[in-house]
């Protein structure tokens, strides 16, 4: 979920680490499999007043699903494969944060303000998988990793404006439906995602303009955290999407831009979004990244589609 903020509309670089960290793949020390992205022609896909985030691609229907933050009904919107564009469930309360299609082919939405995530199978049924995982103090979910096996992790950041922002944490719910805080002490965790292969898990603090890893243990705790990328202040990275090829598409929220990084930490492509909104975060699907944006009057949100070109 982005944050919105004021301040200097200059846009500031991003710059990758020069050390490679320790939850890198060993293969990336004698180059890596990922082609250079380029991005294509940039396609409005759906506009409208809101704060649009959390878009969700589900490949067997060939539709797109994405949260307003703002809306008090909880309303999940859907762009069918025919480009048309309806509410596929209202979840009755606001600040819903995010959403991804699970393994199970469910929606899961993220839900900020009840603290709680929720799961909208194909039906349209709403039912509650994650609630009452923290003290009351603790912030509410934000955006959700999937492993394969139906396990997932979620960030958990402040909002609030605190002086200290670093109480955010990281969550893991296993198979079971278990909950436990794995990583804490973060300044704004917000995108999440993990590795091709789930070895390495990726999170945006936003709060500290950074991107960092993590070694995801077997029993799905992480260890081993490592600065992946610095970017320049401020930035405020975002929502990001891992493709299959494992290059990180992380949004970057105060500059209006989508940065393409290889495992190794290099960014290698950014693609910048000519108009006065945040981006809030992306996904893909058959080639095509889908972001989210808003306006800081949230009155102009948009939904934009680019194909990537591969190039060495």
């Amino acid at each position: 979920m982005g944050i919105l903020r004021t301040g200097s509309r200059k846009i500031l670089h991003a710059r990758a680490t020069f050390f490679l960290p320790a939850c890198v793949a060993l293969s990336c020390l004698v180059g890596c499999d990922v082609l250079r992205p380029h991005f294509g022609k940039v396609e409005v896909v759906a506009r409208a007043k809101g704060f649009f985030e959390g878009p969700a691609f589900d490949e067997k229907s060939g539709c797109l699903f994405f949260v307003d933050v703002g809306d008090r009904q909880g309303r999940v919107w859907k762009i069918d494969a025919q480009g048309k564009k309806t509410v596929y469930v209202k979840t009755g309360s606001p600040a819903n944060s995010s959403s991804l299609i699970g393994p199970d082919g469910a929606l899961y939405i993220a839900q900020n303000s009840t603290k709680k995530i929720l799961r909208v199978g194909r039906d349209g049924k709403v039912t509650t998988v994650v609630k009452d995982y923290a003290p009351a103090k603790m912030p509410g979910p934000n955006d959700i990793a999937f492993r394969r096996d139906g396990a997932f992790y979620f960030t958990c950041p402040d909002w609030s404006g605190r002086k200290d922002p670093r109480i955010g944490s990281v969550f893991f719910v296993s198979k079971d439906g278990r909950t436990r805080e794995v990583a804490k002490g973060l300044a704004q965790p917000n995108g999440i995602g993990l590795s091709p292969d789930e070895k390495t898990l990726y999170v945006a603090l936003t709060g500290q303009d950074k991107l960092v890893c993590y070694r995801v243990l077997p029993d799905g705790n992480l260890s081993g955290e490592r600065t992946f990328v610095q970017f320049s202040k401020p930035a405020g990275p975002d929502g990001m999407v891992v493709d299959k090829d494992g290059t990180v598409y992380q949004t970057l929220h105060m500059t209006g831009e989508v940065v393409a990084i290889n495992p190794a930490g290099r960014i290698l492509a950014r693609l910048k979004v000519n108009r006065p909104r945040g981006i809030t975060n992306c996904t893909l699907s058959d080639g095509r990244l889908y972001i989210t944006l808003v306006s800081k009057s949230d009155k102009d949100a948009a939904v934009l589609r680019v194909r990537i070109h591969r190039a060495n």
